[in-house]
């Protein structure tokens, strides 16, 4: 039993994942008719909307209500905070109800740089306050604005920050003043948001594309012809994930191994029963000669063998629930410290679909190991049978032996592939990064405190050098930028990192070729440029890449002078 329990155990642990992200709804209203929007250029590339894109696309007959959203990293008073910046009317399209106090209102997002309030998460009030019943009324400092806490979400809601539940949600009218960026209403109209539709009756995702992807030829009609919005897609939210191929994708290497293991699980079990039913053989040729069906006797057994699986499922949800618990807790003591703030993991308690899961997988194992050696049971000689003798026809043995080794070749199998991946997760941690990485300090730091932050850190004693960029320089989530060589028409997609003269230096990234840039080119905004040399291959092959003129695909076009290619 502990064999089956333990493989239904691991089955049911990543079912539970599984349904948690993929399956089960979100906590809103009509989920099933809700679908974010999402546009590409012709390069591909995937185009958020202003404002006034925003009011002009809520207009659409496709669609009974809207809201716009953009994410938000803050850092607070109590630590770093994922939130949603979000139009009003937010809590009123998804069906959202307070735990405490009030939801944002259409007029707490109609008038730019408007009254700064939020409303928390269930879990940022429990996690970060401590379920303080008084919390409504308080003032947070986010990004150095006080913001004041009019209420406190459900506990189940998490808008649709489905992958990333957010902490808190704020007016979108905050947006510039929260992130140091562009003002949303001003003359530039920075395209940051995120729409969010709710479909009519009777209008379908192929009516809706197509009606979205007009109005988006519209809208960029004055545009140069690279940069017109070519295409419009729609992703449902009803769940975290949506059930797409690529998911599925994602999900069947666990569905595999842990398949196998419970496949060797009830090959095991299975020569177990083989044996018992040779010791039984007696007794089951006595009902056959008595007139016992065969058919009868083979659901007799089965029933034992389900009766055999049941205490199985329940042990194996006990071991689903300590694994998945013990699972979560892994993943936060094997991340560094400071990234622990920043993770985030929906809820992953069982609802019916995993207690219908584990039964209905319980009893396949049970028909799985109790089938053959059932039917096995029920075939010898009546008369041989009854007196307990058997000859060669009747032979267990070679399904056992079948059974070994088919266990056999699983479990190397599984070996094997396991040793593969630590083998590779070895290498990828000893992988040389072409960087400094030991005695190097990374700070994210507020756009307005960078200043000050560092002059005070320059003048201390343990501070050797300091460099900044706008990207981690190892989270590999770098901006994609098209570039090509000037004359060339072919196009290269490139990730993209702005940092400063003394970046290098500090990260100690070798320079193969040319210079680094100096601090009257920082100073001037000078259009110089350094390379990796995978990407000056890609570009000039064959070629000196030094002094190249490089062009962006960005309109209007600009050509940057390499300075150095490393």
């Amino acid at each position: 039993m502990l064999t089956i329990a333990l493989g239904l155990g691991l089955n049911t642990s990543v079912f539970t994942i599984f349904d948690a992200y993929v399956l089960r709804p979100l906590a809103i209203r009509d989920p099933g008719s809700l679908y974010e929007v999402l546009f590409q250029d012709r390069r591909g590339w995937g185009k958020s909307l202003s404002w006034r894109q925003y009011q002009d696309l809520r207009g659409l007959p496709i669609s009974s209500e809207s809201f716009a959203y953009t994410n938000a990293f803050a850092r607070s008073e109590r630590g770093p905070m994922l939130g949603n910046v979000v139009t009003g009317d937010v809590f009123r399209v998804l069906g959202a109800a307070p735990a405490l106090g009030r939801t944002l209102l259409p007029e707490d997002a109609t008038l730019p740089y408007g009254e700064p309030v939020l409303v928390l998460s269930y879990d940022a009030w429990q996690g970060k306050f401590g379920g303080d019943s008084g919390v409504v009324g308080r003032k947070v400092v986010i990004h150095g604005i006080p913001l004041t806490v009019v209420g406190v979400a459900a506990q189940r809601f998490t808008g649709i920050g489905r992958t990333l539940p957010p902490d808190f949600w704020a007016p979108v009218t905050l947006l510039s003043r929260l992130e140091g960026s562009e003002d949303l209403f001003g003359a530039k109209q920075p395209e940051v948001l995120r729409a969010v539709l709710r479909l009519k009756p009777g209008v379908d995702e192929r009516q809706a594309r197509a009606a979205l992807a007009t109005w988006a030829a519209n809208a960029t009609a004055t545009l140069p012809d690279s940069l017109r919005w070519t295409r419009a897609d729609l992703f449902s939210v009803a769940s975290a994930l949506p059930l797409t191929p690529e998911t599925i994708a994602m999900f069947t290497p666990a569905v595999v191994a842990f398949g196998l293991v419970l496949l060797i699980a009830c090959a095991n079990v299975a020569n177990v029963m083989l044996a018992r039913g040779l010791a039984r053989q007696r007794e089951i040729g006595i009902r056959l000669a008595l007139g016992a069906a065969r058919a009868r006797l083979v659901r007799q057994l089965l029933t034992e063998s389900a009766l055999l699986a049941i205490p199985a499922a329940v042990l194996g949800f006990v071991i689903s629930r300590w694994t998945i618990d013990g699972g979560v807790r892994l993943m936060f003591a094997s991340v560094p410290s400071e990234f622990v703030p920043y993770l985030r993991v929906i809820p992953l308690s069982p609802d019916l679909r995993v207690f219908g899961f584990v039964l209905l997988a319980a009893l396949a194992s049970a028909l799985a190991f109790g089938l053959v050696p059932a039917l096995q049971a029920t075939r010898p000689n009546i008369v041989q049978a009854s007196r307990g003798d058997f000859d060669t026809a009747f032979r267990p043995g070679r399904l056992r032996g079948a059974l070994v080794v088919s266990q056999i070749g699983v479990c190397s199998l599984l070996l094997i592939v396991t040793g593969v991946l630590l083998r590779g997760s070895v290498k990828a941690n000893r992988l040389e990064t072409g960087m400094r990485t030991s005695d190097v300090v990374q700070l994210d730091l507020d756009e307005h405190a960078r200043a000050g932050a560092l002059r005070r850190l320059r003048t201390e004693p343990i501070v050797s050098g300091i460099g900044a960029s706008t990207q981690s320089p190892l989270d590999g989530m770098y901006p994609a930028q098209g570039v090509r060589a000037a004359g060339d028409r072919r196009i290269e997609i490139a990730g993209i990192d702005f940092v400063d003269a003394g970046f290098f230096r500090v990260v100690d990234i070798p320079i193969l070729r040319g210079r680094a840039f100096t601090d009257d080119e920082e100073r001037r905004g000078s259009p110089v440029a350094i390379m990796s040399e995978a990407a000056a291959r890609a570009l000039w092959p064959g070629r000196d890449p030094i002094g190249q003129p490089l062009q962006l695909s960005a309109e209007p076009p600009r050509d940057s002078r390499l300075a150095r290619v490393r």
